[in-house]
This record gives C-alpha cells, sequence and structure tokens, in this order.
C-alpha cells in the first residue's frame, strides 16, 4: 500500500458530493488511476459518502479512527455539563495574563519546596485546549487540568489577596469556575 499527493486544488464551496466527485474523478482520470486504485477511505460524513456512492470504479472505506472518535465524543455526551466546566477553566487559562499567573504560582511553589528546590529540571505547565479531532487530546487537557489543579488554588489565593480591583474579578471568575475536588 502507498499514499501520495496527487493534487491540492482550489474546490469552491458547497463541497457537495457530486462537487467532490467530478473533483476525484478529474483527478483520477488526469493521472490515468482508474485501473489502479479500488478502493478510498475517508471519513464518516454524507458528502463523502454520497460521493463515493457515485463513482462505480472505487469502493469506499470507512475510516476506523473517525469511527471510533465519533463513538468516544458520543460517549461523553453524559459527562456534557462536566466538559463544559473543564473547558472553561481550560480557556480562562489561555489568556496571556492568566496563563502568566499560572506560571507564577508554579515558580513560587518550586521555590518554597524545599525538595524541589535543587531540581534544575524543573517542569512547568500551561492548561491545554483540546482538539476536537484529535485522539486522546480530551483526555491529555483534563489529565493536564488535574495536575495544574494546585496551582489553580494558588492562584485564586493570590488574586483573591489583592488589592488590585480587577485581580479580585478575576479570582470571583475563577472561584466560579474552578473545579470541586469531586470533580
Amino acid at each position: 500500500m502507498r499514499e501520495i499527493t496527487l493534487a491540492i486544488q482550489y474546490m469552491p464551496y458547497p463541497h457537495t458530493g457530486d462537487a467532490i466527485q467530478k473533483t476525484l474523478e478529474k483527478v483520477i482520470y488526469e493521472w490515468e488511476l482508474q485501473d489502479k486504485v479500488f478502493f478510498c477511505m475517508t471519513g464518516n460524513a454524507a458528502n463523502m459518502k454520497k460521493c463515493f456512492n457515485q463513482i462505480t470504479l472505487l469502493r469506499r472505506l470507512s475510516c476506523t479512527a473517525h469511527t471510533i472518535q465519533l463513538v468516544v465524543g458520543k460517549g461523553l455526551l453524559i459527562a456534557e455539563v462536566l466538559i463544559a466546566c473543564a473547558k472553561r477553566l481550560i480557556n480562562f487559562f489561555t489568556s496571556p495574563k492568566q496563563n502568566k499567573r499560572l506560571l507564577d504560582a508554579q515558580i513560587k511553589n518550586s521555590e518554597e519546596n524545599p525538595e524541589e528546590e535543587n531540581d534544575l529540571h524543573a517542569v512547568f505547565y500551561r492548561a491545554i485546549t483540546d482538539i476536537e479531532t484529535r485522539w486522546s487530546s480530551t483526555f491529555i487537557a483534563w489529565e493536564r487540568l488535574i495536575i495544574l489543579k494546585p496551582y489553580i488554588d494558588i492562584v485564586i489565593t493570590s488574586l483573591d489577596a489583592s488589592k488590585d480591583r480587577n485581580a479580585k474579578d478575576d479570582a470571583k471568575r475563577l472561584k466560579k469556575i474552578n473545579l470541586t475536588s469531586n470533580e
């Protein structure tokens, strides 16, 4: 089995099954592949299904990875509220100002922690946003959130103790979206 890019070209919107079919057939005939290519693997979008139902010389194979990703996504629907809370918290720390506060909390904690004081390989973490189409990115984002939880609590305490009105507002907002120990 081989993989090679045969064409990169503009395809006007809308990307219907018919439009994809015409473009794909044109490429196949330009490269004289009509007797050499028998299968094509695609995602599960309706336009791709329609396209390959209409191309008689190719048989469509559904991408198992895409199918599993869809199943996992649907399985997570029962945890929709928790997912929304985690995403709000992650999004809070994607701004440079809040990310710096989170980093500062980690640095300060490492300086105050005698076991890690001489550790030249101290690692400081950022919040990670999940990517809908990437396998396990939700798990990785949540795992990182669990690692950051104690530092998020430090950020809240620090902001709450500040005399700056904006910092107090951030503390209030962060308290509202912070995950509890049960979540």
